[in-house]
């Protein structure tokens, strides 16, 4: 039962702290929105479905129908989790959750006996979709960088290096485990730096958007253009 009169007003007219933590979370956000990762996820995945140029063309034409929904959907599920954090945690003096583990203990005396459960399924479910995604990803940037072939559809031995490093980011992830690395502070701090390093392939990913040369008659609009180059000042002004 959150405020909402509070929440709206807030979400309108935010209070802006000029500290440190302030701009880090905010910074942080925007890292996990516009994220690098999935440039180059939504990219090579395109590629992977290994479509006619026609059937891209005609793709290209609803794109935006396709991911919009989807873009607004994450967002106001976004804003919700927001919502209930500080609600549900932050409102009952709960602020330090260093670990799934306190979050799922933090959550028992508001969600019932059966909170830590649900926050176990949730929490494997997302690893479950987001490890693949992540490794896969990495492996697409080292294999890009250094020229070798990388395609889920290839057999392991014609794309060594491209699973070797789907592989090698997955046991790094492991080994964080059994290091006891704090897993939420990693997930800040990684966010923090997808914040930072957004801007950069913003304005190259703009710049190859308006180029006729690569897009032809599918260069940007200006409507692409005006909240494109929006997202990277505030990016690069929140960094």
């Amino acid at each position: 039962k959150p405020d909402w009169l509070l929440v709206f007003k807030q979400s309108l007219i935010p209070r802006i702290s000029l500290s440190p933590a302030y701009f880090a979370v905010a910074l942080g956000i925007l890292g996990t929105t516009i994220t690098p990762y999935l440039f180059f996820w939504q990219t090579k995945e395109e590629v992977e479905e290994k479509k006619t140029i026609k059937e891209n063309l005609q793709e290209a034409k609803s794109e935006d129908q396709i991911l919009a929904p989807g873009f607004i959907f994450s967002q106001i599920i976004t804003l919700f989790i927001m919502i209930s954090t500080a609600t549900v945690l932050f409102s009952n003096g709960i602020k330090d959750i260093d670990s799934a583990a306190a979050a799922a203990k933090a959550l028992e005396p508001f969600a019932g006996p059966y909170a830590q459960i649900l926050f176990a399924v949730g929490l494997i479910g997302a690893g479950l979709l987001a490890v693949p995604i992540l490794a896969s990803s990495t492996a697409y940037v080292f294999a890009e960088t250094f020229g070798w072939r990388d395609s889920l559809s290839d057999k392991i031995s014609k794309a060594k290096g491209f699973y070797a490093i789907i592989t090698l980011s997955i046991l790094i992830g492991v080994v964080m485990a059994f290091l006891e690395v704090n897993p939420i502070r990693a997930l800040f701090y990684s966010q923090i730096l997808a914040g930072m390093l957004g801007p950069f392939l913003l304005v190259l990913i703009i710049l190859l958007c308006n180029k006729k040369e690569v897009m032809g008659k599918y260069v940007n609009g200006w409507f692409d253009n005006l909240f494109g180059w929006l997202a990277v000042v505030i990016m690069t002004l929140g960094s």
